[in-house]
């Protein structure tokens, strides 16, 4: 299972607790082996590579993002970064056609902010709030270990209900 992190990459109190997490899951080995893929190399930025980059968080299996803003000149602001993965994951999630990979099972993660300051498409009950405390370690490494079991699950899931490929020529005919 490849893991995508997407993250201000200031802030190592939430990537040391994703670390842990992939770590843990790695030692229990439940769930197979994880993958961290992180840093994003700055997608939004061009790094001479922008194919590849984009198909690094469009081929992981689950996406993490912490949406957590930044206080700028008075107002909230979400990293744009975070927010152009977001919104590749979006559309990716949105497709009605499978291209190339699998959608992502996906998460969003928040300090505990008010839900309503973040841009309008973060929906607010899909959204994790956390503190950054010792309890809200606890209890945001156990909560991102359980999101990527269900997302193993849900990948195992998809996997049997997939058709064989004879059986996808066939059923692309008939809609042509």
């Amino acid at each position: 299972m490849r893991l995508f992190l997407s993250i201000d990459s200031n802030d190592r109190w939430f990537i040391q607790r994703v670390k842990e997490a992939v770590r843990s899951a790695n030692r229990k080995g439940t769930i197979g082996k994880v993958q961290l893929i992180y840093p994003s190399l700055h997608i939004g930025v061009s790094t001479g590579f922008v194919r590849m980059n984009v198909f690094k968080i469009l081929s992981a299996d689950v996406v993490f993002f912490n949406v957590t803003p930044k206080q700028l000149d008075g107002k909230y602001v979400v990293n744009s970064g975070v927010l152009i993965e977001y919104g590749m994951v979006q559309r990716q999630a949105a497709s009605l056609v499978e291209i190339r990979s699998p959608r992502p099972f996906f998460r969003l993660f928040i300090t505990r902010f008010p839900k309503h300051i973040l841009p309008p498409l973060m929906n607010e009950s899909d959204v994790f709030s956390f503190k950054k405390s010792t309890k809200g370690k606890i209890e945001l490494r156990s909560t991102m270990i359980q999101m990527m079991t269900q997302a193993a699950s849900e990948q195992r899931q998809s996997t049997r209900l997939t058709p064989a490929e004879g059986e996808k020529e066939r059923i692309s005919q008939e809609e042509i």
